[in-house]
């Protein structure tokens, strides 16, 4: 078996796991020019809170002054 640099062996670990769709929940994809990280994870309760709120707020004003009976 050929010896690889660490570097070489995380590089074509990763591509194995890309090609066979394993990836894992801790791996980060970097968007380089914009400084932003995507990776796996959860949406906090309270940003779902924040969204149902902001859904019922759109509901309560649209019946209230976008209709003739408001």
């Amino acid at each position: 078996m050929k010896q690889l640099n660490p570097s070489k062996r995380d590089e074509e670990e990763k591509a194995k796991k890309e090609n066979t769709g394993e990836i894992s929940r801790n791996s980060e994809y970097w968007y380089q020019t914009a400084g932003v990280r995507e990776r796996s994870g959860y949406i906090p309760l309270w940003l779902k809170m924040v969204a149902i709120g902001l859904l019922v707020w759109a509901v309560y004003y649209l019946q209230k002054f976008w209709t003739p009976n408001g």
